[in-house]
C-alpha cells in the first residue's frame, strides 16, 4: 500500500511538473482561452464544454498525452532499475523450520 502511495506520489509530480509549462504555452497561442486552459487542470470536464474551440481541445489533449507519456517513461527506467537489480539480489530462505515443528 505505501509502495502505490509513493508511485502516486511520483506520477503525479512528474504530471503536474510537465503539464504547467505545456499549458502555459497553449495559454500563449490562445490568449482568448487562457482562463478555459489554466481551470483544467483542477477541472478536466471543462475541455469538453461546447464553448471550447477544437483547436484548444486538441491542444491541451496534446499536452495531456505528451505528460502521460513522460509518466510511462519515468516508470519504465523505475522497472528497469529494479529489474536490473533484481539481477544481484541472492535468494533468501524466508521460512525456517524452528525445533522440529510441521512447517505444512
Amino acid at each position: 500500500m505505501l509502495v502505490s502511495a509513493i508511485g502516486l506520489a511520483i506520477a503525479q509530480s512528474v504530471m503536474q511538473n510537465d503539464i504547467m509549462p505545456l499549458l502555459k504555452v497553449i495559454a500563449a497561442r490562445f490568449p482568448d482561452q487562457a482562463n478555459v486552459v489554466y481551470n483544467i487542470v483542477s477541472n478536466q470536464s471543462v475541455i469538453w464544454e461546447s464553448n471550447v474551440p477544437i483547436d484548444v481541445r486538441d491542444a491541451v489533449t496534446e499536452a495531456y498525452v505528451k505528460s502521460t507519456h513522460k509518466v510511462y517513461l519515468v516508470f519504465m527506467a523505475f522497472g528497469s532499475l529494479t529489474f536490473i537489480v533484481s539481477l544481484f539480489s541472492k535468494n533468501l530462505k524466508l521460512c525456517r523450520n524452528l525445533g522440529g515443528a510441521a512447517a505444512e
